[in-house]
């Protein structure tokens, strides 16, 4: 309905948010939504012609619901323009600023926002590209929220690159960017600069600024917040900040690689794969790999020098013409295992070299190390031909990112410096500041009067309509655009996302993740309710992931990610295989929580919170965070507890991965544990970032081994129904004579079943002399057999098999095309 601007309008108002107030926050399954309905009330209230004295009082009114949720929000006064709040000094700054009490900070975990953020993406305009993206491609642009005035106007640094045994910059231009008519827009046309810009040439260009940071660098250069390309061969004196890349071509500014490639401006990058083809959620197995450690060199130590297409390497032959660099001796050794997933740590710029890529700094830009957006989109297509899905690692917790000196206070915050701002605070951790990283945190509940960089709405088109957004939210939505649009990208890793600590915007930016994907497939919905993780043709086909090592299965059932990293699993694992228990419990249960994630319980206050179903929980033996008690290596781990021969290490790894790939959730293989790799450095800051997989030892004979017994459990987990099904039955217990034997089916009832037997002891099991009680019944016409060692099980054996120490075994009905 909409509200009309009539004498009745205080009236309809006031009937809708009656209706709202009706529904307590108890009876709520989704508190966000209500907050949402709320936000949308607000905004349309706030965008009516109607007089301010009858909008002010409403709007008072609408925000006395979020002061029961620990926040205060301060709103325009009437006949108030622009509300100013002095900031650590900085008066000439104006904002529109939440006050939080202390209350907010005990209820932050769960309710975290503020009027005016959910706004910061027309729904109709979704799938468009964004109004500063498409800008840029006409004029040199600097969005800068409440920063710059026309008596201090930042400036544009052009020149050439003049290459040589030391490079130089050649500088053609330096001059002021122009106040454009959208409020905070500085930009600067070509046909402005003198001289004129020479056809189908590379430029290479900063911004000058003086710095607002809290190190106060004073006048400094930056890198163009959303260059696509970057080179660090050309560096500002402070802040290590490289020269953004563009070309110059028939009066339009084109995004290019240093070698003057350019990227296609319009339309995905790469082909739109056949949905058909994408894995399932439910039958992913993920393949965790630092791009940097796809390729070592030398002898002994490995160094860490991989790129792209050095993953590429991995999946194919690749013969890319040049001198062998791209040639993997290692051969296909990713496309081998039948993985179906592959994720990338972070793909975007980071200013440390040989480093995993946490310290993001140029969000829209390729790492510089790891190759370009050429190279990248060959990754894709690669991907896309073997049918696995391109996840992609995304830091929003932090960054060192060129706004930390552009506009330091409107897209960031020390939260040590303020912590009576909730947005200083950890979700879903009581009392623990979020933390930088060596960079600064990104503030997400501050709204800035300000231009929306998506759709390009501006309050300098109405002096009356205020159009308060949060800066960082908006920034992070626009590169999510950039890497949704331009690379294909087929499912998300959240970063930290306790120290991102703003539930409202995680949920925000995984909606407008799901319609990116969705509009790869189907033209954008304009109904309000529509839902494109429900709609049943695309909902198995793409997923958001959080890393929040405290599991807070609250972001799962609040919406806002669809699943969650399984930390319990990787402490589950590591005791069982070495025959402990673990969490207080005993070693029955220890199992039951390790396969079947429905058994852990994660309390919060009286209710009991639980994982509910096969994709909503990432499961994980390592991971890349190999620093802390038993995180290491597997092979690192065995060795560490007393396990030093390799028959051992061997037997122990297999067992893992059995349970790995038979358990309820998502599976994901750090990359080298496939066959067993292990340390080569240190295990700590910064060493462990550089000490890439060494293919070459899967070569070795036991190694090989592991390898080919860890292929066909993928391809069992990758293709047969019953394990991407939640349905789990643990059937058979013995522990007498000191065995530790467990037996479980996987599968629903319409399921050809997966039954796993496993000794976790040092016992030996013999054969049997009459089959296991409650072994599963045998479908009609069908045929057990044992999927690590291959072959029929005669029906006489069925049940009845020997166990040697510490091995599982795997039996299944399935068969490939049902036959």
């Amino acid at each position: 309905m909409a509200l009309s601007e009539s004498g009745s309008f205080e009236a309809q108002i006031h009937q809708r948010f009656d209706e709202f107030e009706r529904v307590t926050l108890s009876q709520m399954e989704d508190p966000f939504g209500y907050l949402d309905r709320l936000n949308d009330l607000f905004t349309k209230c706030h965008s009516t012609s109607a007089p301010e004295d009858r909008k002010l009082p409403i709007m008072r009114l609408l925000l006395q619901r979020y002061n029961e949720f620990g926040s205060k929000i301060r709103i325009p006064e009437h006949g108030e323009t622009s509300p100013t709040v002095p900031t650590e000094g900085r008066e000439d700054e104006r904002f529109d600023v939440p006050v939080f009490t202390s209350k907010a900070r005990q209820d932050q975990a769960i309710l975290r926002g503020f009027v005016g953020d959910s706004d910061v993406v027309s729904r109709q305009a979704i799938m468009d590209e964004s109004f500063i993206l498409k800008r840029r491609h006409e004029k040199f642009l600097l969005w800068a929220p409440g920063r710059f005035s026309d008596m201090n106007p930042p400036l544009l640094v052009l020149g050439r690159l003049s290459p040589g045994d030391e490079p130089s910059f050649d500088r053609i231009f330096r001059g002021e960017l122009k106040r454009a008519d959208e409020k905070d827009i500085w930009e600067l046309g070509c046909n402005d600069l003198r001289p004129f810009l020479e056809n189908d040439c590379v430029y290479h260009y900063w911004f000058e600024i003086v710095d607002t940071s809290p190190d106060e660098h004073g006048t400094m250069l930056v890198t163009d917040p959303l260059a696509y390309n970057v080179d660090y061969r050309l560096k500002g004196e402070i802040g290590n900040q490289p020269a953004a890349v563009i070309k110059f071509r028939h009066g339009k500014l084109y995004p290019c690689d240093a070698n003057g490639v350019e990227e296609p401006v319009d339309g995905n990058k790469v082909p739109v794969p056949d949905l058909s083809r994408l894995p399932n959620n439910n039958q992913l197995v993920i393949y965790e790999l630092p791009a940097s450690w796809a390729r070592g060199s030398g002898e002994g130590i490995e160094r860490d020098i991989g790129t792209f297409m050095d993953i590429v390497g991995l999946l194919e032959e690749v013969d890319d013409g040049s001198t062998g660099n791209h040639r993997n001796s290692k051969g296909t050794i990713i496309a081998d295992l039948g993985i179906n997933a592959i994720e990338l740590l972070p793909a975007a710029d980071a200013k440390p070299i040989g480093a995993w890529g946490y310290a993001t700094a140029h969000y829209f830009a390729t790492d510089n190390d790891l190759g370009t957006p050429k190279e990248l989109t060959g990754l894709v297509r690669s991907c896309h031909k073997k049918n696995i899905r391109l996840f992609m690692d995304t830091v929003m917790g932090f960054g060192h990112d060129p706004y930390i000196h552009i506009a330091y206070y409107q897209f960031h915050l020390r939260p040590q410096r303020e912590q009576d701002n909730a947005d200083a605070w950890q979700s879903s951790r009581d009392g623990e500041l979020r933390d930088r990283f060596g960079g600064e945190s990104w503030r997400y509940v501050r709204a800035t009067n300000t231009t929306n960089p998506i759709t390009g709405i501006s309050p300098a088109a109405n002096e009356r309509r205020f159009q308060y957004i949060c800066p960082a939210s908006a920034f992070h939505l626009l590169h999510l655009e950039r890497w949704m649009s331009d690379f294909g990208i087929g499912g998300l890793r959240l970063d930290s996302a306790n120290n991102i600590g703003n539930w409202n915007f995680i949920r925000r930016y995984k909606d407008e993740a799901w319609k990116r994907f969705a509009s790869r497939y189907k033209a954008p919905r304009s109904h309000p309710q529509y839902q494109p993780e429900e709609d049943p043709d695309l909902r198995n086909k793409f997923l958001v992931i959080a890393e929040e090592l405290a599991v807070p299965i609250d972001m799962i059932r609040s919406r806002c990610v669809n699943a969650l990293w399984n930390e319990h699993f990787q402490r589950l694992i590591r005791a069982v295989i070495v025959g402990e228990s673990y969490g207080g419990d005993n070693f029955e249960w220890t199992v039951r929580k390790m396969i079947d994630c429905r058994q852990i319980s994660f309390r919060n206050g009286i209710e009991d919170r639980r994982f509910t179903s096969a994709t909503e929980a990432v499961n994980y033996i390592t991971s890349h965070d190999v620093q802390g008690w038993r995180k290491e290596r597997l092979y690192n781990f065995l060795h560490n507890i007393g396990i030093h021969d390799n028959k051992g290490k061997e037997l122990r790894t297999k067992l893992a991965f059995v349970c790995l790939l038979t358990a309820v959730g998502i599976p994901m293989i750090f990359a080298g544990e496939e066959f067993c790799d292990q340390h080569d450095k240190l295990i700590e800051h910064p060493s462990k970032q550089t000490d890439p997989v060494n293919y070459d030892r899967k070569t070795e004979e036991w190694r090989s081994r592991v390898f080919d017994y860890v292929k066909k459990l993928v391809k069992l987990r990758t293709k047969c129904p019953a394990l991407g099904d939640e349905e789990t039955d643990f059937f058979y217990w013995d522990f007498s004579n000191n065995r530790r034997v467990v037996a479980w089916k996987r599968g629903g009832r319409n399921d050809d079943p997966v039954v796993v037997v496993a000794n976790f002891s040092d016992q030996h099991v013999p054969t049997r002399a009459e089959a296991m009680p409650n072994w599963p019944s045998t479908p009609n016409q069908k045929r057990w057999s044992e999927i690590t060692q291959g072959g029929e099980i005669r029906q006489e054996s069925i049940g009845r098999e020997e166990l040697s120490p510490w091995e599982a075994k795997v039996y299944t009905c399935w068969t490939e095309g049902g036959e």
